[in-house]
């Protein structure tokens, strides 16, 4: 089962990982945590199912399935305006 879950979303979706799915902000942020830790420390990440399936998450940055959001994430990285705020709640 774990392994078809995998398949299912490294070859039929634009989702790098289960928890992308959650939500739109929950996409974006692991989209560009592996877009970083790839282009920038050139770690690669792999999924070992236990079930025999080793299932390379890295390889999916490269993918057609998702090059839109490989294209927006770099675009995005450029932008010279973006500023960070905080919001604490006390």
């Amino acid at each position: 089962m774990i392994p078809q879950i995998y398949h299912d979303l490294f070859e039929q979706s634009d989702f790098i990982s289960i928890y992308a799915t959650t939500e739109p902000w929950d996409d974006f942020a692991d989209s560009v945590a592996y877009f970083l830790s790839h282009q920038y420390l050139g770690l690669d990440y792999a999924i070992d199912t236990k079930q025999g399936v080793k299932i390379d998450v890295m390889k999916k940055l490269t993918s057609p399935l998702f090059e839109a959001k490989y294209r927006y994430i770099e675009s995005f990285l450029k932008l010279k305006n973006l500023r960070y705020k905080t919001h604490y709640l006390l």
